[in-house]
């Protein structure tokens, strides 16, 4: 089975955004024949229809490109069936003849022929090479979706997820995945890494969609200027589109994280992610002004020791070495909901024990330690790896829009994606802790009855409960300072 990896999906969840895999190729390669060779504007052009075997020779041009290992398909999640692929090709620059020239010569159809010689016609009115002086580009070499999946904006996310593998390997991230090609899965141009993504295109819709995404148009040719047997282009291609357009973009400078997306709220105005380094402060801020009604820290008097909230802020920053938390971000890129969670053992507990000085704040990690102790999670599920979610918390301004919900369901799916190596812990500080966290177990301390709802609901076993007026901290019962509404503590864990 090839490895699997996801980039994202849709705002209602039925498309996946994915990495081509050998499983999908010939998905992806019927997507080519039943849309890209019929409705492309160059292949009309060259009326590749009408040759037997020419558009099988693009086809295997696509295939050909596979064997680079950054090709992006669209997936509907419900029949995965692929619907939608963007094949791209490493191109290097070399001082012999080019890929597409190489391809070309073998090409026998008249007509194939003439669809690479328009290919590389325009790629040689602009040496891309020389102009951004870079000798290796990610070329968006054929986009397709197939024509009942339109109108889904799913030919722009390709693009979208073309950049991100484009920023990954720019940023020395390996995220190629070996296609089995004639019977071989070595990645060709394993060791070169792009610094921009170029591509020609011949649709006002894909030239749009690049306009959108910030690409720079450096050249465009009229399809007047193209003749095969005798007919210009532009007499077999409809009016809508007169041209082809050279594009291009310079990926993230190395250091920038790219956002791995989970999933979208229904409405599609909240996107749940990965925490990268780049949002733990705003992370931060939103556990800050979450905790104020969190009732472990409320019970034990968090807010009655100068600092001791503040402190808090050592402990998160911490836990999110783990490189796992989910965070939830409105449409304006705001980060609105976040929650720590760390892994299995590490050197969370010397790390308390060197840095954290407040009671409250000690208090809090040892009436965790001790609820969590009451059940061993790993013998009872004859588990090695658990992912616990350490602390839910939602921006004020933001509550009552099932937020809490989503951010745990989002927690229970990536650990799915860790366990099943389809998505990757995000570094957050020096290194990751818990690198090779494979978690089999989800696990929390649910402290009120809005987040035991939220657990319940997601089939959570509970295994341990704890009243807070059993546990005096800081001379008062927990109970005195938590109220009435709030009264225990659960230990809760799903299977996965």
């Amino acid at each position: 089975m090839s490895p699997h990896r996801p980039w994202g999906s849709t705002e209602n969840g039925q498309i996946e955004f994915e990495s081509l895999t050998t499983e999908t190729l010939e998905g992806a390669l019927d997507v080519i024949r039943k849309c890209f060779v019929v409705r492309e504007s160059t292949c009309i052009g060259v009326d590749l229809l009408s040759e037997p075997g020419a558009a099988e020779e693009i086809v295997e041009l696509c295939r050909d490109s596979a064997r680079d290992g950054v090709t992006a398909i669209a997936v509907d999640i419900s029949t995965r069936k692929v619907v939608g692929v963007a094949f791209n090709k490493i191109q290097v620059c070399t001082a012999g003849k080019g890929y597409f020239e190489k391809f070309s010569e073998n090409c026998k159809c008249e007509s194939s022929k003439a669809f690479m010689d328009y290919m590389i016609n325009v790629d040689g009115r602009l040496n891309i090479f020389k102009n951004y002086n870079t000798n290796c580009v990610l070329e968006l070499m054929s986009l397709a979706v197939l024509p009942e999946y339109g109108q889904r904006h799913i030919g722009e996310l390709l693009v979208s997820t073309v950049l991100q593998i484009g920023t990954e390997l720019k940023r020395g991230n390996d995220v190629r995945v070996p296609v089995m090609v004639r019977g071989s899965n070595e990645v060709t141009n394993a060791n070169m890494v792009p610094t921009l993504v170029c591509c020609i295109l011949t649709s006002k819709y894909s030239q749009s969609i690049t306009v959108k995404l910030g690409f720079k148009e450096l050249l465009r040719v009229s399809f007047e200027e193209f003749e095969f047997k005798g007919k210009k282009f532009s007499d077999r291609i409809t009016t809508i589109h007169k041209d082809g357009t050279l594009m291009a973009k310079i990926l993230k400078r190395p250091g920038l994280a790219m956002p791995v997306c989970l999933g979208n709220d229904p409405t599609g105005a909240i996107e749940y992610r990965i925490l990268s380094k780049d949002r733990l402060e705003e992370a931060l801020a939103v556990q800050q002004l979450s905790m104020h009604h969190e009732c472990i820290a409320i019970g034990m008097g968090m807010y009655e020791v100068p600092g001791a909230a503040e402190e808090m802020k050592l402990v998160f920053r911490e836990v999110a070495k783990d490189g796992c938390t989910v965070i939830a971000v409105d449409r304006s890129d705001r980060v609105v909901a976040a929650p720590p969670k760390p892994g299995e053992t590490d050197p969370f507990e010397a790390f308390v024990k060197n840095n954290v000085e407040h009671r409250p704040c000690r208090d809090l990690i040892d009436f965790l330690g001790d609820v969590e102790s009451r059940v061993d999670i790993f013998q009872k599920y004859n588990a090695r790896g658990a992912m616990e979610i350490f602390y839910m918390g939602t921006d004020p301004r933001y509550r009552g829009r099932g937020i809490g919900g989503q951010i745990a369901d989002m927690s229970i799916e990536l650990a799915r994606g860790l366990r099943a190596r389809k998505l990757k812990q995000i570094c957050i500080g020096s290194e990751i802790t818990n690198k090779h966290l494979r978690p089999e177990v989800v696990f929390a301390a649910v402290a009120s009855t809005y987040s035991q709802r939220i657990t319940e609901k997601l089939n959570f076993e509970i295994l341990y409960e704890a009243r807070y007026e059993d546990y005096v901290r800081g001379g008062k019962r927990m109970s005195d300072r938590i109220g009435q509404e709030n009264q225990t503590v659960k230990l809760v864990a799903r299977k996965l």
